[in-house]
């Protein structure tokens, strides 16, 4: 970040632990690393976004994987790939985001299973996030493949969302989440 801004490292150090405290990023001040930039992830997760011209990144969980090609923009396209939840085969469709709206694009449009009841303020802060998001998030490629998992988990709160109500979530949430 130093060699690419005219700013000095104590400056970037400083502005890069201020946004740690405000849950913006989870930056290693040890390493000197940004490790996660919602919804981005620098350590490997199972879902893949493939922006068309450009590199694939890591989203930190299913609903951030829906939630990357919303914060690009208008233009964006991207390939998503993950895994269902139940039976672990691959899950993969497309996302292009228009000045009218985000279309799913690909015949595995895929189910969500969010969490209930939905996270607290306190349940926002590192690694309490990961646990509510990363790994309580999921894509289900069918309805049926939500209701074995779920009915093998009796323990399990949660609920179904369409990837239509994902992108209505991310909207909201991600809409302002990057102004400050």
């Amino acid at each position: 970040i130093v060699e690419n801004s005219q700013l000095s490292a104590n400056s970037i150090s400083e502005c890069l632990e201020r946004l740690n405290e405000i849950d913006m990023l989870k930056y290693d001040k040890e390493s000197q690393q940004v490790l996660v930039l919602y919804p981005l992830s620098s350590i490997p997760c199972p879902h893949q976004v493939h922006l068309k011209g450009e590199k694939s990144v890591y989203a930190m969980w299913a609903g951030g994987a829906i939630a990357v090609p919303i914060v690009y923009g208008a233009g964006t396209e991207a390939h998503i790939t993950s895994i269902c939840t139940h039976c672990h085969q691959p899950i993969t469709f497309g996302m292009e985001i228009n000045e009218e709206g985000t279309i799913g694009i690909g015949e595995q449009i895929p189910l969500l299973r969010e969490w209930d009841p939905l996270p607290t303020k306190e349940d926002r802060s590192f690694p309490h996030f990961i646990d509510h998001f990363w790994l309580r998030v999921h894509f289900f490629c069918s309805e049926e493949h939500f209701k074995e998992w779920k009915d093998s988990r009796p323990d399990e709160r949660g609920f179904l969302i369409t990837f239509e109500q994902s992108v209505s979530i991310c909207r909201t949430f991600y809409g302002n989440f990057f102004d400050f």
